[in-house]
């Protein structure tokens, strides 16, 4: 194919002839990166969606986790006596509830008293935690693990659900 006429170096001559049987064995090969990259580049894009994802779900997570908090904080201040009214401190947590997600229609909070325990230095005082439960549905956000990740299945949310006790805070009688 190729023919020496005398004018090149012979160093020059093998590189020439090196990059001919390159370009043949190119031609060759020339759509096997294509198939890699098309067989490897969704599962890339699955992983990094996922972290992502993921960090998403705990980022909701903690905004969850403090909103409990904040709200069994305020519902305990506002349960009041032991013969306290849960249904005022449900009320009072929803005011807070709307003010603190962006959208509280996708959150629901349930309250509830347990009586604890006996304080032994007072005759006859029970004390008393308020549980609140918060349940979040998430939004997820990418892509591929929008499905995945969902539950059910496809439905493009994940739901947080979250607790915290927190004592009742009454005067002693």
């Amino acid at each position: 194919m190729f023919k020496y006429k005398g004018n090149l170096k012979p160093s020059c001559l093998g590189f020439i002839k090196f990059v001919l049987s390159e370009r043949k064995s190119r031609n060759k090969n020339a759509g096997q990166t294509t198939v890699e990259l098309l067989l490897v580049l969704p599962m890339f894009f699955f992983f990094i969606f996922a972290i992502m994802e993921i960090g998403n779900i705990a980022f909701q997570v903690i905004v969850a986790n403090h909103g409990v908090y904040e709200i069994a904080r305020i519902g305990s201040l506002t349960a009041g006596p032991p013969d306290g009214n849960i249904g005022v401190a449900t009320q009072r947590m929803n005011a807070v509830k709307s003010k603190m997600f962006p959208n509280p229609g996708r959150v629901s909070i349930s309250a509830r008293r347990q009586v604890t325990q006996t304080d032994p230095q007072l005759e006859n005082h029970a004390n008393a935690d308020l549980i609140v439960t918060l349940k979040y549905k998430a939004n997820l956000v990418f892509p591929i693990t929008r499905y995945v990740l969902s539950k059910p299945l496809g439905s493009g949310t994940q739901t947080i659900t979250v607790t915290a006790r927190m004592p009742i805070e009454s005067p002693a009688q």
